[in-house]
């Protein structure tokens, strides 16, 4: 026998026991299609923004189910919509859904011992969602007879509920109290128009 008889002979046998070990352990393992070549799909600039125009109408009715205050669209540079949430506990809701947490901004004041947030924001696929602890001055609403009925607006405020203060029958002294005390704070005092 030669030694190219002998090579070839070697050769099967190697192969036939590799084919047999790759059989028995195949049926354990699912086979991987590996692709050389990708691929590629062409896009036009409009295809592109039709598609970000629907990645953001479709955030945006997703959000229509919460209550928003202030809805605004800026067109300097980059387009980002803010939607403005009232309570807090709509902002956790929408920053729950959320697939991976994202980068979110934070303004928090300590008050005995406990943090409160006043501030908070995140974005989303170019829209901006936002919380700010706010007072809402108007003809309805509570109305500010005491001291203890502005700390009472003011804890609800900082545990992230809006408040709105009639400010028509409350008393001039008291709306002022709860400015200064709102501003000392970082709470957004609004009037209604």
């Amino acid at each position: 026998m030669t030694s190219f008889g002998f090579a070839t002979i070697c050769f099967s046998i190697c192969l036939i026991v590799a084919l047999l070990f790759q059989l028995q352990l195949g049926m354990k393992k699912d086979s991987i299609l590996i692709e050389p070549f990708p691929k590629v799909r062409l896009r036009s600039p409009l295809q592109n923004f039709l598609s970000a125009l629907r990645q953001r109408m479709n955030i945006l009715m997703e959000l229509h189910q919460l209550p928003i205050t202030n809805f605004l669209m800026s067109s300097q540079g980059k387009a980002i919509a803010v939607v403005r949430l009232e309570r807090l506990a709509d902002y956790y809701s929408a920053l729950m859904k959320e697939k991976e947490k994202p980068i979110e901004n934070r303004l928090e004041v300590e008050i005995a011992g406990s943090k409160k947030i006043v501030r908070a924001s995140f974005e989303k696929n170019g829209v901006k969602i936002m919380y700010s602890a706010s007072i809402v001055l108007d003809e309805e609403g509570q109305v500010l007879t005491s001291h203890s009925d502005v700390a009472k607006i003011l804890i609800q405020v900082l545990d992230g509920e809006s408040q709105r203060v009639n400010a028509v029958r409350s008393r001039k002294e008291y709306i002022e109290s709860l400015k200064n005390l709102a501003s000392k704070y970082g709470i957004e005092v609004l009037t209604a128009k």
